[in-house]
């Protein structure tokens, strides 16, 4: 496994960049880089943006991001991605028994379905599961 933490870590931080872009103006990402609000990303605005991503990332602030830095960014985003699925099960649990029913799941089911298809036509496009990956390409980028 250490062997592709490296791997893992340039992966994460290219999800990073690349989620940040993809975000919608007012939600983050272009209008957090696109620092004088011109609707385009100058390679400054970038690389201000891939700095202070570094700086973020290099919590001890030696220059480098170390393995232990790189574990700690791991554990983040398993932290995050937990509490978010244990909130998902807890607004499953409608009638708050600590259990999850069929009925209960059904629902989860079809209340995720209904998130996904964002226009209501009965059908997730492609372009639904594609804004659905941004949003939790989003959920794991470093904050």
């Amino acid at each position: 496994m250490t062997h592709y933490a490296p791997a893992l870590l340039i992966s994460g931080l290219m999800l990073a960049s690349a989620s940040a872009i993809a975000r919608p103006p007012g939600m983050g990402g272009l209008a957090q880089m696109d620092s004088n609000q011109d609707q385009m990303i100058s390679q400054t605005e970038w690389e201000q943006t891939r700095n202070a991503l570094f700086e973020r990332l290099d919590t001890n602030g030696n220059g480098f991001i170390e393995p232990e830095e790189r574990q700690a960014q791991r554990e983040h985003i398993q932290n995050r991605m937990r509490q978010h699925q244990q909130q998902r099960v807890i607004q499953a649990d409608s009638d708050g028994d600590q259990r999850i029913s069929r009925e209960e799941f059904a629902a989860m089911g079809l209340a995720r379905f209904s998130q996904l298809d964002t226009d209501s036509d009965g059908q997730i496009t492609q372009a639904e599961r594609e804004a659905f990956k941004q949003t939790m390409r989003q959920m794991q980028s470093p904050r």
